[in-house]
């Protein structure tokens, strides 16, 4: 995801043997886990921010 514009894109990561992303992220991107195969390129999303509890 791209923080300044909330939208999201599809790309290839590289891993290692250890799972380690090693190629296919730049400084600042954002990766979103939750619902992502709910996802289209191009979609506009926004973070998830930590509510205070009851």
């Amino acid at each position: 995801m791209d923080p300044a514009t909330g939208v999201v894109s599809a790309l290839s990561l590289t891993v290692n043997a250890h799972g380690d992303v090693v190629g296919g992220l730049k400084q600042g991107m954002v990766i979103v886990t939750a619902g992502a195969q709910e996802l289209l390129s191009g979609q506009q999303v926004r973070a998830w921010e930590r509510e205070g509890g009851i």
